[in-house]
């Protein structure tokens, strides 16, 4: 039984302590912080496997979000999870002639995945929005507005230099979904 307090942990004060490790040399399970005096574990810890860079996964979002009134301002968020917890998260807002929500879902989707390219090569990654035009233009939607042309090429480009895989996730499940937060 490992120690939990002070108290506990007091008690041993001058015992003869041992680290002993349970298992094969090669393949060793536990180790352990024993009292010798008392026959006691005072602490212990299990082995746990790393993880290699190819078993590890990302995970980008992004969102993006023009405020109604306006056709010429723009803010994307994005936020980044290494094997479910958070590393990154950032946004960014831009000012232009026709920034459209569609162009800040693109603008976010493109940083996402080239922060991801950069900062994590050769780990598997996801990306995840909640724009069915950005996912679907990858591949079987056709792009009607010329304006947002070159932004999916972009993102192909980008998506091509690493294994990607991309999907829709419903709004309230966008973990970098901006009207949470309430930003304008």
């Amino acid at each position: 039984m490992s120690i939990s307090n002070f108290h506990d942990l007091l008690s041993h004060v001058g015992h003869e302590m041992a680290c002993v490790k349970y298992g094969e040399d090669e393949d060793v399970q536990n180790v352990a912080l024993e009292c010798v005096d008392c026959s006691e574990v005072l602490i212990d810890f299990d082995a746990t496997k790393e993880k290699t860079t190819e078993e590890q996964e990302i995970i980008a979002y992004f969102d993006g979000y023009g405020k109604s009134n306006s056709r010429d301002y723009c803010t994307y968020e994005i936020a980044v999870l290494l094997d479910g917890k958070e590393v990154n998260r950032f946004n960014s807002s831009f000012e232009g002639t026709f920034q459209t929500s569609q162009v800040s879902e693109y603008m976010g989707a493109i940083n996402a995945v080239r922060y991801c390219n950069k900062k994590f090569p050769k780990v598997k990654k996801i990306l995840r929005g909640d724009s069915k035009l950005v996912i679907n233009q990858q591949g079987t939607w056709k792009t009607k507005e010329k304006h947002l042309v070159p932004l999916r090429d972009e993102l192909k480009k980008l998506l091509s230099e690493d294994n990607w895989e991309l999907e829709w996730v419903e709004s309230r499940r966008n973990y970098a979904d901006l009207r949470k937060f309430k930003q304008f």
